[in-house]
């Protein structure tokens, strides 16, 4: 009886040691149980503003509306068109996320012309702001390395606790070397990410405010800011007006779609 006991005893001591993740597993797991979170959510539609800030203190809007598709085994479809100032309006952005790879095409109407964005010229800054095409791509789990760094109370919302984690891009063509990101141990919303260069340097910083929650499962941010640590410009993106199964089909996100928008 009393080798029993000790046998217990040293199974229940040791059991934890054995099934101990390392911090990169923990990483993916976390990770994934985010995406799981995020899944099912069909379609939606929103509009919002880009506001455009130097470090001089100008400032300049422009207004957009925005959709999205949900298509299955981890593929979407999104679709960003602008509305003002008339410089601008009918640029639009179409990208295909893809588990394979993510496309994107985008539309200038000055030249009624659809480019398409190549793996060089992902890193470009979108439309002017401090977001560039590689940001507005989907984030596949598979592309990416994790690191599980540490918890602590989150950025904006300090009654919440983050995991925070480092993610590092496999594409050899992307413009980070990681990101390390903040992400809620609840509803998996991510309140921050800063965004490290090739050579490591930290570049700018994404803050993510005022979650709402729709359909009561998705929640969706209704403010997105980057601010750019060597210039000072910052980009805020203010969404609003979302809605959930509208409906849309793969034919609304098409290259000739992009040509009959104007």
């Amino acid at each position: 009886m009393r080798r029993a006991c000790l046998a217990v005893f040293a199974l229940g001591l040791f059991a934890p040691l054995a099934n101990a993740e390392t911090p990169q597993q923990k990483g993916l797991r976390i990770v994934n149980a985010a995406y799981e979170a995020g899944k099912g959510f069909g379609s939606s539609e929103m509009s919002g503003e880009m506001v455009l800030r130097d470090s001089g203190g100008n400032r300049g809007v422009r207004s957009f509306h925005a959709k999205a598709l949900e298509i299955g085994k981890g593929a979407n479809r999104t679709l960003i068109v602008f509305d003002r100032p008339r410089d601008i309006a009918g640029t639009a952005l179409l990208t295909y996320f893809e588990t394979g790879g993510d496309q994107q095409w985008v539309y200038f109407p000055s030249i009624k012309r659809v480019k398409r964005i190549s793996a060089t010229t992902k890193t470009s800054s979108f439309a002017g702001s401090e977001f560039t095409y590689e940001d507005l791509t989907g984030v596949p789990i598979d592309r990416f390395r994790y690191n599980w760094l540490r918890e602590e109370p989150c950025p904006q919302k300090t009654d919440l606790t983050c995991d925070v984690i480092e993610r590092y891009p496999l594409d050899k063509d992307s413009g980070y070397r990681k990101h390390i990101f903040w992400m809620d141990q609840k509803d998996f919303r991510t309140f921050r990410i800063d965004f490290y260069d090739r050579k490591g340097a930290h570049i700018k910083t994404l803050a993510v405010t005022n979650y709402k929650k729709y359909k009561n499962k998705y929640w969706r941010a209704t403010q997105s800011t980057v601010t750019n640590l060597r210039t000072g410009k910052k980009t805020v993106m203010n969404w609003n007006k979302y809605n959930f199964d509208v409906r849309l089909s793969e034919g609304d996100f098409s290259k000739r779609v992009l040509e009959r928008i104007n």
